[in-house]
């Protein structure tokens, strides 16, 4: 009978009631294995269930139960208990080699389709939403987990992940064959059922300012695993003349790279509008994961909080002290390492604006900073008037230095810090702070590529590494309280080990405390 195919929705429902079920599946009897079983196997089949003995399920081995469960609980896809992958496996098993059987499962193409790809898209929103599109930070981090790259450079590499253009033809999940961008570059249609997708334009628009690129090879339903390649030199376009229109300009070489944190997908989520604040407050959830209350501290000086931030909300000096000093001398300590950096920018185009590159010549090549003053600027790069940058540097994004809200004229705390460069200085150093993040790297430092790698060189971030997928594999976060030793002892072994997030996914779905108990050596026989 032919196998029917799980929606997205669908798989969610079945891998977690896979995951709920673990425990009872490893520690119960044959009884509650097979009966287990026998549904599992009759919804990835569409296959009516039977309650005889003569069903496919009837006789089922605790090690080929177990090679189910860590096959599921990988790749996100269940399947029938007879399949290949699973006979491969129950052997290994049996014999105790759990750590080569998971191998089976993570070289399957939809543990990167669909595991992975789930763990990157909760990264590149707000809402850690697992429906996202596919865009430049997806597609990225599931090609450094594939080609083995150190998880290090998610926060450090110049690269991005495209589709080999040197496929020509290629194949989507189910093996069909598929006609790639190169081949038919004209076509325009709604991709994701709304937006329409415009071919026609260069490919680097299509990447940079629409995401049309990846939203088209999603609509092919291109299995990720086979078309991503590794494009070195990560862009972003110099898109204002020294007339002051808002003209589309080239790409050129991005010069402060921060791996995920400088894809189109990244700014897009935490630097449209406001004061580039979110963007820190989101690096430390998605990489860190710790939310923004938890690292709060007043006794750390204030002396990098921003002009408009008001230091006596409500005409009360204590509450800013006790409360907003808290989370403003941390975060505004780090902000400046975003100071360059902006979504839209003045010519409103959908893509990032790095300022150093903003302003080009009348051949739309970028002017290097300073050499020319450019529409309204003053002697020197700067900008004229109060509300653009009031005198202080163009090449920093005037969001960073922000007006008091319905006075464009005044800031809210004049004596507060001005972010005049990209200089930051880390203050998440009290003793808290430095407990959960581990850092090993300097105080202070400059840009964005140095704060990308304050980060992934810091013991936090490995913990976060481990926490995430622990999360996707187990379908619960970890306990805190009962299991921070696990999560500490997996994030040394992560670290000895290179960074290989595809090796800590098998690391972690091997531990009891993840799906189940490992089968006994007698209950395999």
């Amino acid at each position: 009978m032919k196998t029917g195919k799980l929606t997205q929705s669908t798989r969610k429902y079945v891998v977690g009631f896979l995951s709920l079920s673990a425990a009872a599946l490893t520690l119960g009897g044959a009884s509650t294995q097979t009966d287990f079983l026998r549904t599992l196997f009759y919804v990835s089949t569409g296959q009516q269930a039977h309650a005889d003995a003569s069903t496919p399920t009837a006789s089922i081995s605790p090690a080929r139960a177990r090679a189910l469960v860590l096959f599921t609980g990988i790749t996100g896809v269940p399947v029938p208990i007879d399949d290949s992958r699973l006979l491969i496996m129950e052997p290994m098993i049996a014999s105790g080699n759990e750590a080569a059987a998971v191998k089976i499962a993570t070289a399957d193409a939809n543990f990167y389709n669909i595991r992975v790809a789930d763990m990157f898209r909760k990264i590149s929103t707000r809402d850690e939403n697992i429906l996202a599109p596919l865009s430049d930070l997806v597609a990225t981090g599931v090609g450094v987990v594939r080609d083995g790259i150190s998880a290090k450079e998610l926060l450090t590499g110049n690269f991005t992940y495209q589709m080999d253009p040197s496929l020509g033809y290629t194949y989507d999940a189910n093996g069909n064959p598929q006609q790639i961008i190169s081949g038919n570059p004209q076509q325009t249609f709604g991709g994701d059922g709304t937006d329409p997708i415009n071919l026609a334009a260069p490919k680097y628009l299509n990447m940079m300012i629409y995401n049309d690129y990846y939203k088209y090879i999603e609509s092919l339903n291109l299995s990720l695993f086979n078309v991503l390649t590794r494009v070195d030199g990560q862009l972003v376009l110099a898109n204002r003349d020294v007339a002051g229109n808002g003209v589309q300009g080239n790409p050129v070489p991005n010069p402060d790279v921060a791996g995920l944190l400088t894809t189109r997908a990244w700014s897009l989520s935490t630097e449209t509008a406001g004061t580039n604040r979110r963007a820190i407050e989101y690096t430390f959830r998605e990489f860190m994961c710790t939310p923004m209350a938890n690292m709060a501290d007043a006794s750390m000086p204030d002396d990098h909080v921003g002009r408009d931030v008001d230091r006596a909300p409500g005409g009360n000096v204590a509450t800013y002290q006790t409360t907003c000093k808290a989370c403003h001398a941390v975060m505004d300590g780090f902000r400046p390492a975003f100071a360059h950096y902006d979504f839209g920018g003045p010519a409103n185009t959908m893509a990032i604006s790095y300022y150093p590159l903003y302003h080009v010549d009348s051949n739309l090549n970028p002017v290097p900073m300073g050499s020319d003053n450019g529409p309204g600027m003053n002697n020197g790069g700067t900008r004229a008037g109060p509300n653009n940058m009031n005198g202080y540097p163009n090449w920093v994004a005037y969001k960073m230095n922000k007006m008091t809200a319905g006075n464009s004229d005044a800031f809210q705390f004049p004596a507060g810090y001005p972010v005049v460069n990209d200089q930051w200085v880390n203050y998440a150093t009290g003793a808290v702070d430095a407990n959960q993040f581990g850092w090993r790297g300097p105080a202070s430092g400059q840009g964005l590529a140095q704060f990308g790698a304050l980060i992934a060189g810091s013991f936090g971030f490995s913990r976060c590494m481990v926490r995430r997928v622990f999360t996707e594999v187990c379908m619960r976060a970890p306990d805190p309280q009962h299991e921070s030793a696990l999560i500490d002892s997996l994030a040394t072994s992560f670290e000895s080990n290179g960074y290989l997030i595809r090796d800590l996914f098998e690391k972690v779905a091997i531990q009891p405390a993840c799906l189940g108990s490992p089968v006994t050596s007698s209950a395999s026989n």
